[in-house]
Formats: structure tokens, C-alpha cells, sequence
């Protein structure tokens, strides 16, 4: 018996320095992407929100094979890069491990974001549901007019009045290609 607990022991210790390990080093190419990033916008007119609460859903149909597949990623905090015609999304997940992921841009369709951040994942929406859910609340349905098979669901939370007008600007985005 103590045995097994102890073959239990060791197969849990080594994945977690296995998952820690892996962890280090894609933190590593994240941070570059968003150093690049930040040095990239550093000369550009925009808005930041720091340390907003995010949840963030991905939802992919793969047609090939008939599946779709939801990715739930929790206990988020982002900030918020909001430029005219396209917004950014720097979000770092706090679950056993902090990881931090690469900058997603939302983008109106007829902006420049493919030229000046050809590195990055930009959404261009079809179609952008924008609702306050509660005080504070915001929720984006987000689906993609190059890959009508993703959607991403955003809602962020602890906005103030202030940083909630200043989404208004994506109401104009909602154009069908």
C-alpha cells in the first residue's frame, strides 16, 4: 500500500515540475510578444485599463469531424489596450501557475491591424453583442469573419462609468463584410 501512495507521490511531484517547467519557458515567448507589443504601441494614442477581471470563453467548430469544443479559461485579470479602430487584450491567468498569454486583438474591419501587428491573433468581428450585464459589466459575443468557426465570449467586470462609455466606439464595428 504505501507502495502505491508513494508511486502516487512521485508521479504527482513530477508532473507539477514537468507543468512548471513548461510554464517557465512559455511565459518566456509571451513575455517577448508582449514586450514587442508594448514597445509597438508605445508611440500610439490609446486607452489602458489595468487589472480588469475577465471571463473568457473560446468556443472552435471543427467541421471536418462534426465537433465543437468549448475552452473555459478561469480566474483571469487583463489589461485592456483600447486604440479607434482596434482593441487589445493582455490577459494572465492566476490558477495553480500564473501564465500569461499573447496580446488578442479585436479589430474593426477596415483598420490596419494586419500590417502593424502581423505577430499577433486579430479577430475581425462580424458581429460584436455588446451588453451590460450588471454596474460595471461588460459582455462581447465576438465572431470572426476570417474564421467563422470561432467565437470568443468576453465579459469583463470592475469598469467604471467612465471606462464603459469609452467601449461605445465599438458599436460602430458591428459591419457585416
Amino acid at each position: 500500500m504505501s507502495f502505491i501512495l508513494t508511486f502516487y507521490g512521485v508521479f504527482i511531484l513530477f508532473s507539477l515540475i514537468g507543468t512548471y517547467i513548461f510554464i517557465v519557458f512559455y511565459n518566456k515567448r509571451t513575455k517577448i510578444l508582449i514586450d514587442q507589443f508594448a514597445l509597438q504601441t508605445n508611440t500610439m494614442r490609446y486607452d489602458v485599463f489595468n487589472n480588469i477581471k475577465l471571463r473568457y470563453w473560446e468556443t472552435r467548430y471543427y467541421p471536418n469531424i462534426g465537433d465543437i469544443r468549448t475552452y473555459i479559461y478561469l480566474n483571469n485579470t487583463c489589461d485592456i489596450y483600447l486604440f479607434d479602430n482596434y482593441f487589445a487584450i493582455v490577459r494572465r491567468q492566476n490558477f495553480v501557475f500564473k501564465v500569461s498569454f499573447p496580446p488578442i486583438l479585436i479589430s474593426s474591419p477596415n483598420s490596419d491591424a494586419q500590417n502593424i501587428f502581423n505577430y499577433l491573433d486579430i479577430y475581425y468581428p462580424k458581429r460584436i453583442s455588446f451588453i451590460k450585464v450588471k454596474i460595471g459589466e461588460l459582455d462581447f459575443n465576438v465572431v470572426d469573419s476570417n474564421n467563422k468557426y470561432i467565437t470568443v465570449e468576453i465579459t469583463v467586470k470592475g469598469l467604471t462609468q467612465e471606462q464603459i462609455e469609452r467601449f461605445e466606439v465599438l458599436r460602430q464595428w458591428s459591419l457585416t463584410k
